[in-house]
């Protein structure tokens, strides 16, 4: 089964050094596998201002530009991890979440945790399955 790593140049790049070991995405056996990703928008150094769904807004867009590059879309998206710093958080999250997806509903875990890098409030994991 072959690995094919994937990164896009519209999603956030990593900031806490100069080259961390990993890509945004593995694509392979027509699922794409795709890094935690927080609301740190492209070419910026820090987390978007204005609460858990701005961060979460922020977050799919970067969702959304890695799927894209791997030839899925969010209609694919079949498993979500979701982490939060704060489940008082949650009805926000939520919300977006909502609006992202609309009626299609993929599996999801959601966990408070006790911090994320950045400063972040929320790092959502995702598993999606490619067009065919």
């Amino acid at each position: 089964m072959s690995l094919h790593a994937v990164n896009s140049p519209r999603a956030s790049k990593p900031r806490l050094g100069t080259s961390l070991p990993y890509s945004h995405a593995i694509v392979s056996g027509g699922f794409a596998f795709l890094t935690g990703q927080v609301g740190l928008p492209p070419n910026s150094d820090t987390i978007v201002p204005g609460g858990v769904r701005e961060e979460t807004r922020v977050t799919f867009e970067n969702v959304n530009a890695i799927l894209e590059e791997c030839g899925c879309e969010l209609a694919g998206v079949v498993r979500c991890e979701v982490y939060l710093t704060d489940l008082a958080d949650f009805e926000g999250f939520n919300e977006v979440w909502t609006e992202v997806f609309g009626e299609h509903k993929p599996a999801r875990a959601v966990m408070q945790i006790a911090k994320l890098g950045m400063g972040a409030r929320i790092e959502i994991i995702v598993t999606a399955r490619c067009r065919e």
